[in-house]
């Protein structure tokens, strides 16, 4: 019984482990090259929104690009984390896919 019990053990954490490892990798290159590239698309929109007071924009649009700028740091802030705990095991740990 004791071997049995012992047997069932090692199998279910075998398989615990088999299905953290495959966790851990439920993402693609094409999934790390896309959120690399969000970096640069968040980061002229900062650019942009930051061109508002100096072009004329309305009150309202200013408004607009503050709230753009604060969701677009946020944004950026999400990707570099998510490629920090992703790309390390992408291809040959680079950001973008080999």
């Amino acid at each position: 019984m004791n071997k049995r019990i012992a047997f069932l053990v090692a199998l279910t954490t075998a398989a615990g482990a088999s299905t953290t490892a495959a966790q851990k990798k439920n993402y693609t290159p094409a999934d790390v090259h896309f959120v690399a590239g969000m970096i640069g698309h968040h980061a002229q929109a900062i650019q942009m929104a930051g061109w508002a007071p100096s072009h004329g924009a309305s009150p309202s649009v200013r408004v607009l690009c503050e709230r753009i700028v604060v969701a677009q740091n946020d944004e950026i802030a999400f990707a570099q984390r998510w490629l920090r705990e992703h790309a390390a095991t992408s291809c040959r740990g680079w950001i973008i896919p080999c």
